[in-house]
């Protein structure tokens, strides 16, 4: 998995709901093939607080920047990990990514 991959901005996909159920987020497809059920995501905090910050405008270096903040973690060691998780949402189709030339 390439960091260039995953570099930039993303934005949600639109047929994805963020549910709250029995203490869970859950990301729920709502239309399309994805609203087969086949894939529900659950979050933790961090997943969350991710997944809200997918608005096309904020990029990865400031995603990792607000995490750093929220959880009091190094900004240094959330790279890979962010790249991994935005990694896993773009090959599930639950997000796309922003071209920042458009």
């Amino acid at each position: 998995m390439s960091d260039i991959e995953t570099q930039g901005k993303f934005r949600r996909a639109e047929n994805i709901v963020k549910r709250e159920i029995a203490g869970s987020t859950l990301l729920v497809p709502v239309v399309g093939e994805l609203a087969q059920m086949r894939c529900i995501f659950d979050l933790n905090a961090t997943g969350e607080l991710i997944w809200d910050l997918l608005d096309g405008s904020t990029s990865s270096d400031d995603i990792n920047s607000r995490i750093a903040e929220t959880f009091s973690i190094s900004h240094e060691s959330l790279g890979q990990d962010t790249a991994d998780f935005l990694e896993e949402l773009k090959r599930a189709h639950l997000i796309t990514r922003v071209d920042n030339d458009a």
